[in-house]
C-alpha cells in the first residue's frame, strides 16, 4: 500500500498518483463511500467488479449455499 499528502488549495484537494498507479486515459469516475474514494477509469467503470469476481477459487460454493436452519429465539 503507498501513502501520499493530500495537497489543499481555496477549492479543492489533489493527490499526486504513484506511476505505477497511472491510468491510461484522462477520464475517470470517483466516488466517495463513506471515507473511502474510489476511482476507476471512465471507458470500463465495471472492470474491478469483473476481475474481483474471476478471483474466486474453482472450490467457492462447492458445497453449494445450505445454511444451517433458522435459530429459534425466545420472543420470536
Amino acid at each position: 500500500m503507498v501513502s501520499r499528502k493530500i495537497i489543499n488549495d481555496e477549492n479543492n484537494q489533489a493527490i499526486c498518483i504513484p506511476k505505477e498507479y497511472h491510468f491510461e486515459r484522462e477520464d475517470v469516475y470517483i466516488n466517495k463511500l463513506g471515507n473511502t474514494i474510489v476511482i476507476f477509469p471512465e471507458q470500463d467503470p465495471f472492470e474491478g467488479l469483473k476481475h474481483s469476481l474471476s478471483s474466486f477459487t474453482k472450490d467457492f460454493f462447492s458445497d453449494g449455499r445450505n445454511q444451517p436452519d433458522m435459530q429459534k429465539r425466545d420472543g420470536s
